[in-house]
């Protein structure tokens, strides 16, 4: 049995949201079988441009993982280790609604 290379890694030796950028994320992402070309790092992903009210702004996610077409389906948000997950949730979730051009529940389109 094969398992994840995750398992192997120290974490105490994150202490950055770039180390999780650098070291963690690309082997998760390849534990899980995303191909090199369909993880587009931040460098790579416009910023998006969002209204508050009157108010706009440009955000930036850290990767956007693409299907074998090239289709976007998952933007991953990353933290600092010393952060709480929770507190990033609805930051990534106001990404990934912000950027989705149509919502559905499998009833609705």
């Amino acid at each position: 049995m094969q398992y994840s290379t995750l398992f192997k890694i120290g974490t105490d030796g994150l202490s950055s949201e770039a180390e999780v950028e650098t070291r963690l994320l690309p082997k998760l992402f390849s534990d899980l079988g995303h191909i090199d070309k369909h993880v587009i790092p931040k460098k790579r992903v416009s910023s998006l441009t969002t209204y508050s009210g009157s108010k706009k702004q440009k955000i930036e996610v850290d990767f956007l993982l693409q299907n074998s077409a090239g289709k976007a389906r998952v933007i991953v948000e990353a933290k600092d280790p010393k952060k709480n997950i929770e507190d990033a949730f609805g930051q990534a979730a106001s990404y990934a609604l912000r950027s989705c051009k149509k919502l559905t529940n499998a009833k609705q389109a």
